[in-house]
């Protein structure tokens, strides 16, 4: 098979790449900078460009789109960029599926709250199922969860700030985990080759999975409870420190993933539990960040 991801050298993206290539399949990527840690053709290209990225997708059995804005607080204020590469970037992508008849994977993400990136996810699904309708472009949707692992960049990195390598990095340096709000809310953390894993699946057993909206997790657990498993996996007797809840964030949310569908279609199952996979990703971070 022909692969091409866009996004490829994110954090998501070059697990995925990777993956692909172990599988002997033929893969390339998009995206805005050159990839680390693989060696397949990317293309330098914004998903913004619609030009660009009708001539780069080209030749391709399956296009796994990664590639986005992300953010919570820190799109507040930036919605129409946002809204350019979220939902025009993924037009582009539906475009490029279009003229050549290449399958389609979305990456999307649960819709909790009413901020800039879920709104602009939202679209992007909803853009999806119309070129699917009205096109007949062959696609399915994957919303993962809280997804973590080694190499997940840090905020100073990309631009925006995600919970477990912060507050891995922040344990191992003898400060505390920061924390919004009261900590009571829930995530549902799902490590990176899990996640890789499950976008596989749907791709390795499409028939039954094309049209599809499928939630990909693992284990829901409150921030609280996160904070303290890393405080003891680390050693670390800082503690936590608390700030008021951020922008585009409700406090005491509270999201859980089904993964029903998902096992039904594909036999698709979590295997790594979120004790090994929190010690493998705090020894990446200790011997890459530290």
């Amino acid at each position: 098979m022909r692969y091409l991801v866009t996004g490829s050298s994110g954090f998501i993206g070059s697990h995925l790449v990777e993956a692909l290539q172990k599988e002997g399949h033929e893969v390339k990527g998009i995206d805005i900078k050159s990839p680390v840690f693989h060696d397949a053709p990317t293309e330098l290209v914004d998903i913004a460009d619609s030009k660009k990225v009708m001539d780069t997708i080209t030749d391709v059995d399956f296009v796994f789109h990664l590639a986005g804005l992300l953010g919570t607080h820190e799109l507040v204020n930036n919605s129409y960029q946002a809204t350019v590469l979220n939902i025009g970037g993924t037009v582009n992508v539906l475009e490029a599926c279009k003229k050549i008849g290449a399958k389609m994977i979305l990456a999307s993400k649960p819709n909790c709250w009413l901020n800039t990136y879920t709104i602009t996810k939202v679209a992007a699904e909803n853009f999806v199922k119309m070129y699917r309708r009205e096109y007949g472009v062959k696609a399915a949707i994957l919303k993962w969860f809280n997804v973590y692992g080694p190499r997940q960049p840090l905020m100073e990195e990309i631009g925006y700030k995600k919970f477990i390598p912060h507050a891995i990095v922040d344990s191992l340096n003898g400060r505390p985990i920061e924390i919004y709000g009261n900590g009571g809310q829930t995530i549902d953390l799902i490590h990176t080759d899990d996640t890789v894993t499950a976008l596989l699946a749907i791709a390795n057993n499409w028939d039954e999975c094309e049209g599809r909206t499928f939630e990909a997790g693992c284990n829901k657990i409150s921030v609280n409870d996160v904070a303290e498993m890393l405080l003891g996996f680390t050693g670390s007797s800082a503690g936590v420190k608390r700030f008021p809840m951020r922008r585009g964030e409700t406090e005491d949310t509270k999201i859980a993933s089904d993964i029903t569908a998902l096992k039904k279609f594909t036999g698709w199952a979590p295997k790594i539990t979120l004790e090994d996979g929190l010690k493998d990703t705090i020894n990446w971070y200790k011997n890459n960040k530290i």
